[in-house]
This record gives C-alpha cells, sequence and structure tokens, in this order.
C-alpha cells in the first residue's frame, strides 16, 4: 500500500511541476501556458476510444467511432453520408496484394463501427514549432513555408515527373527502405504527387512511406499521407492531425510502421499504392494493396476537386539545418541511401507506375521526365517499360551529405 501511494504522490508532483512551471525537451522549453495549450490541443486530437492497440514499436491505436474521427470536426462534414468506392478498372492481370508485409493491427483491427487513430502524445506536440503547426510537413521554427532548391536549400528530391494532362489518380509499387535519418527535425521519404494549381496555391496528395522523427518521435518507417489546398501554407497536414482526411479501415491506420524492410544484396519488399478520384461520390481515396485506407472529402480541395494536372513520383528529404556549418548540416540518406545505378537488390525502386483515366480505368503512366536538384548527394534512372509484371520502372536514392 505504501509503495502505491508513492508512486501515485511521485506522479501528483510531476504533472504539478508541469502545469506550473516549465517543461523542457530537446526541441524546446515551454511555459505553462504553451504546456496547457498542448494539453487541449491533445484533447481534440485524441477522441474517446472503445478500445486500443499498443505495438510492438510503441504506439498506442485508439479505437475512434468512425463518425467522431477528426475529420467531422470539420464544419463541412455534419452530415457527411459515407459511400463505397468505385474501384477504377484494370487493362492488365497484375496482382496487387501487400498480404506478405506485417501491416496493420491484430486481431481484424477495431471493432466494427470504430477505426484506428494513432495516439497523439505531449512529446510529440513538443517537437512542432506549435500546436497548430503540429503534423505540417514543411513548415519551420520560425513558420516560413520554404521551397528554394539553392542556398539555403532545406529540400531536395528526385523525381519522375509527367506532364501537364488530365489524371484522375495513379497506382504504384514502392520498394521500401529505412533510411538513416539521424536528427528529430529531418525527413525522408518515398511517395507519389497527385497535384493541380499554381504553385504558390498548390492542391496536392501525397502517400507513401516516411521517417519523420519529429512527427511520430521515433525513427520508424511509416505509412503516410499529407494534402494541401494553398501551397502548404495553411491547409492540409500529415495523415489525420487535422480535419481532412476520413479514416474507413479497421485494421490498417495511417502512420502504422511498415515491416518487413529490404535489405541490401538481401531480400526486397514493396507496398502498393493506388489514390484515385471517385466518379460518383468524387472523393479521392487512398488504397494499400486491396485494402481501402480512406478517402480526402471533396471539398477540402479547390482546383483539385474534379481532377489533377499533373503526377509526381519519387523521393524527398528535408533538413532545416543544411545551410549551417555543422554535423547537423547534413541532409539524410534517401531511399536505400545508394545511388540508382547500383540497381536491383541495393538501390530504391519504384515500379508498375500507372495513372488513372477519365473513363476511370488504369493504364500505364505517360512520358515523364526526371528531376533531381542535386546529383552530388542523389540522383535517379527511369528504366522506362521494362515487361510487363515491372511496367514503368525509375532506381533512386543516394547517401545523402553536404548537397551544397
Amino acid at each position: 500500500m505504501a509503495g502505491a501511494i508513492g508512486v501515485w504522490l511521485m506522479k501528483a508532483i510531476l504533472v504539478l511541476v508541469l502545469e506550473t512551471s516549465l517543461v523542457f525537451t530537446e526541441a524546446k522549453t515551454l511555459s505553462k501556458d504553451e504546456y496547457l495549450a498542448m494539453k487541449r490541443h491533445l484533447k481534440i486530437l485524441n477522441k474517446p476510444a472503445v478500445k486500443s492497440f499498443k505495438t510492438d514499436y510503441g504506439d498506442i491505436f485508439d479505437c475512434v467511432d468512425i463518425n467522431k474521427q477528426l475529420a467531422f470536426d470539420h464544419p463541412l462534414m455534419k452530415n457527411h453520408t459515407m459511400q463505397p468506392s468505385s474501384f477504377p478498372t484494370r487493362n492488365d492481370n497484375r496482382v496487387y496484394s501487400t498480404t506478405d508485409l506485417d501491416i496493420g493491427l491484430p486481431d481484424d483491427g477495431c471493432p466494427i463501427g470504430t477505426v484506428p487513430i494513432r495516439r497523439v502524445t505531449m512529446q510529440d506536440l513538443m517537437r512542432a514549432p506549435s500546436p497548430s503547426e503540429f503534423g505540417k510537413k514543411y513548415v519551420l521554427n520560425d513558420s516560413e513555408v520554404i521551397f528554394t532548391t539553392g542556398p539555403p536549400a532545406r529540400h531536395h528530391w528526385a523525381l519522375d515527373e509527367t506532364k501537364y494532362e488530365e489524371f484522375y489518380g495513379t497506382e504504384v509499387r514502392i520498394n521500401l527502405w529505412k533510411p538513416n535519418v539521424v536528427y528529430w527535425n529531418k525527413f525522408s521519404l518515398a511517395q507519389f504527387w497527385i497535384c493541380s494549381g499554381p504553385y504558390e496555391k498548390l492542391n496536392t496528395i501525397e502517400a507513401g512511406w516516411m521517417v519523420y522523427p519529429r512527427a511520430f518521435n521515433d525513427y520508424n518507417l511509416r505509412l503516410f499521407s499529407y494534402w494541401t489546398a494553398d501551397g502548404y501554407h495553411n491547409t492540409g497536414c500529415l495523415n489525420v492531425n487535422c480535419p481532412g482526411f476520413v479514416q474507413i479501415s479497421r485494421k490498417i491506420p495511417l502512420g502504422v510502421t511498415l515491416f518487413p524492410l529490404s535489405t541490401y544484396g538481401g531480400d526486397q519488399y514493396e507496398i502498393t499504392l493506388l489514390s484515385f478520384l471517385d466518379p460518383n461520390s468524387k472523393q479521392w481515396w487512398l488504397i494499400l494493396g486491396n485494402e481501402s485506407i480512406g478517402y480526402w472529402p471533396n471539398h477540402i480541395f479547390n482546383s483539385l476537386s474534379a481532377k489533377a494536372e499533373r503526377i509526381n513520383w519519387g523521393g524527398e528529404v528535408y533538413n532545416p539545418d543544411e545551410a549551417l556549418d555543422q554535423l547537423k548540416s547534413d541532409m539524410p540518406p534517401m531511399g536505400s541511401g545508394h545511388f540508382a545505378e547500383e540497381g536491383y537488390g541495393k538501390s530504391s525502386f519504384m515500379r508498375a507506375m500507372q495513372v488513372v483515366i477519365e473513363n476511370n480505368t488504369i493504364v500505364d503512366a505517360p512520358k515523364t521526365h526526371p528531376f533531381v536538384d542535386t546529383r552530388k548527394c542523389y540522383n535517379m534512372i527511369d528504366k522506362g517499360h521494362v515487361d510487363d509484371v515491372w511496367g514503368r520502372t525509375f532506381y533512386f536514392g543516394g547517401p545523402g551529405g553536404k548537397c551544397l
């Protein structure tokens, strides 16, 4: 009994210190007001759960009433009715499953009527510049949005890009690697971009894998998505960290750790991602293998609400300290951390690149154009149409380092 009282007393003292003094973390020092503001924001993000799962990677996923998830806090979602998706028609016999991967929650996931949402912790929020900027992919500590690729560059890309045409989605198989992202404020990812509108008012849907310690408080490889409707300025966020994406799957949540991973010269693993504009509901759906993860409601976009203008596939890295003369200035690796010319089993690849066209049919991607902004650290090689199984394929990546 005495031991239990002692533990309770220690917890009470800790809470008192947090709510009356300063909070110190590796990212920042918080005042009492900042700490209380974060507690209020956590209450908004973390909805009541009917059941919870703790994964082997330390995450807690709460099973939340499907109609009470954060997406429904948006005023235009109050009378929203969920509709089934109409999958695009395929013009090939390829099989697109991810059943060989250890993805998702055990025991068939959450109960019927609920969906899994990763619980956000105080430590997660502390790593963001502010509670309102939590889950923002491009926001820096000074709240500036940086797009430049020249000094002091903070982002680098190795992409395959389409010309401006009409698109209604894309499907691609993405090779799984875990790049060594050393510091908490960097990220490295592999994804697709479905885009529309001028750059300063960009509408985009993005999905793939990411190592982003600032958002997840660890260095795991994770399934992620992102959206914006104004060039990353005010709208949009990562996964379900703001009213936007509607989670549908009861077993595979956004933010889940991906495993197993590819090894250099060894076994290779991949995921298949499909995103398309449903011709009936007009929602942008996200599919992993054969599992419908959820959708972005049409009303959160403007220029992307009817169609896309271009699609990109590839890798991106970020480091806010690249221009500084210190170890932290090194850019993180991209993909496997090896250049494209090393090929299969050593360099990261994307294959079976396809697009969805107006009649809701999936076809091979059209001619694309490579874009690499710093070949000193990263590159890509477009292999074109390899065969009927691999389809349109390219290799990409690099070790990072001092790229300026």
